[in-house]
């Protein structure tokens, strides 16, 4: 695959035939998994958060 030069770029999409060549084996994804995964962890913990501050709160009205 030709992705042309610094100076003139050639910045088409791949088509099926060369994606399906890619070897991704070979592509180091840790970077871009890391932050997926720092991402959806981050959410999650917002998200038990709230559910525990939502269960604080109504044990907190049931016993007024």
């Amino acid at each position: 695959m030709n992705f042309g030069t610094p100076e003139c770029p050639k910045c088409r999409g791949l088509t099926v035939e060369e994606l399906q060549k890619v070897d991704f084996t070979k592509i180091n994804m840790d970077e871009l998994f890391g932050d997926i995964l720092t991402k959806a962890q981050n959410s999650m913990n917002k998200d038990i958060i709230a559910g525990i501050k939502d269960k604080v709160h109504l044990m907190q009205q049931s016993h007024h």
